[in-house]
């Protein structure tokens, strides 16, 4: 009831909705109680249970409600952030533990006995994509032509020495 009234007046207005409403009760209490007792109750009796719930209920309401709207505001954030966190987890591809790799031919071996080129199966389990080119070393067995003619100089600028 009191997260409603807050959400639906703010602040100030649930403070005072409900602070009118403990003033009614406390009016209809005082009341009952001049009829119960038979007696007149003075009209000081009546002006202090309409207004002791006031001074005293609003402060006290204001904050109660206050203290609620920052536990709502941060409720919702923090939805908003868990939602956020699941969404990017979903996203991560991560690779983690031993790979069976050929020694050989370094073709790696899935989950289901299959054996996989290397950049196959790490761009399939990760978001890591390639750029293939040659390292000096390689670049001079496949090419010796090449290697020796440019004097060692490999594209991208290394010089093998």
């Amino acid at each position: 009831m009191f997260y409603r009234t807050l959400k639906k007046y703010g602040v100030k207005g649930a403070t005072i909705i409900i602070n009118l409403g403990a003033s009614a009760i406390s009016l209809i209490i005082t009341l009952l109680i001049s009829i119960l007792s038979g007696e007149n109750m003075p009209l000081f009796a009546f002006v202090m249970a309409i207004l002791m719930p006031l001074i005293l209920g609003t402060p006290i309401g204001y904050f109660h409600f206050k203290a609620m709207e920052v536990i709502a505001k941060s409720k919702e954030e923090l939805a908003l952030a868990n939602l956020k966190l699941e969404r990017a987890l979903s996203e991560v591809k991560e690779l983690s533990g031993l790979l069976p790799i050929c020694s050989f031919c370094k073709r790696i071996r899935d989950d289901k006995g299959y054996w996989n080129q290397l950049e196959s199966y790490i761009r399939d389990h990760s978001k890591a994509e390639f750029s293939h080119s040659f390292c000096p070393d390689c670049a001079e067995k496949a090419y010796p032509e090449f290697f020796k003619k440019n004097k060692g100089v490999v594209i991208g600028g290394e010089k093998k020495s």
